[in-house]
């Protein structure tokens, strides 16, 4: 078994409770959000010379 396979092999695992697509959509939403929303954040302290981790 490849390191591509055990990759996908997982992610199937992680989301085999989603029950229809759009519970997976919503939980893609969800990310997608939370990841931009944690860029703007990061991006606005960069820009004002602060860090921009914790």
């Amino acid at each position: 078994m490849s390191w591509r396979d055990e990759v996908l092999d997982t992610i199937a695992a992680e989301f085999s409770d989603v029950g229809d697509l759009a519970q997976l959509t919503r939980i893609l939403v969800r990310l997608l959000l939370a990841a931009l929303l944690g860029f703007v954040l990061g991006f606005e302290r960069e820009q004002q010379g602060k860090a921009a981790g914790v």
